[in-house]
């Protein structure tokens, strides 16, 4: 198939393998402006780790070069499911999801979707392996989010799991 790994996992014919190739270093790295980017469907916030990035609508290897992007068909921002951000991990230092793993429990993580924020507190980090897709599955009940990178940053084997809910 000629499919980016991320669109293939998107529509259920992949595991979460190679959806996050190796980390890039910097000669790779690229700015998005989310004013003029159409297909920003938001704003990431991590305050512990200094991160805010515009999130991009569909985790392909393209959008994923620039910035985070939500997978399609998990949930959306705020509402009960499972809202899905992917990110590359990069050997510059605070560049993408690269210090997703210094978060712990209670962190928070908040998105804006330029209407409204939302806050999730972080309820659980876990190390996976590719194949076990079932991190992205919504419990049915709460207002979730996923955040999904590569673990390690060099050669990774692992996908590292960051879960949060929004508490009300």
């Amino acid at each position: 198939s000629t499919e980016e790994p991320m669109e293939q996992m998107q529509k259920g014919t992949v595991k979460l393998t190679a959806t996050l190739p190796t980390a890039r270093g910097s000669e790779d790295d690229k700015t998005v402006n989310s004013q003029e980017d159409d297909a920003a469907e938001g704003i990431l916030t991590i305050g512990n780790i200094d991160l805010t990035l515009p999130i991009l609508h569909g985790a392909t290897q393209e959008n994923m070069k620039k910035t985070v992007a939500s997978i399609v068909n998990t949930g959306k921002a705020g509402e009960v499911g499972n809202y899905a951000v992917a990110g590359h991990r990069s050997r510059t230092y605070g560049r993408n999801f690269n210090r997703l793993d210094e978060l712990t429990l209670g962190d928070h993580i908040e998105v804006d979707n330029g209407k409204e924020q939302f806050e999730y507190t972080v309820t659980e980090k876990l190390y996976v392996k590719p194949d076990e897709v079932w991190v992205l599955e919504p419990n049915g009940k709460d207002k979730e989010i996923t955040l999904v990178t590569c673990d390690p940053i060099v050669n990774p084997t692992h996908r590292l799991i960051i879960k949060g809910k929004i508490v009300e």
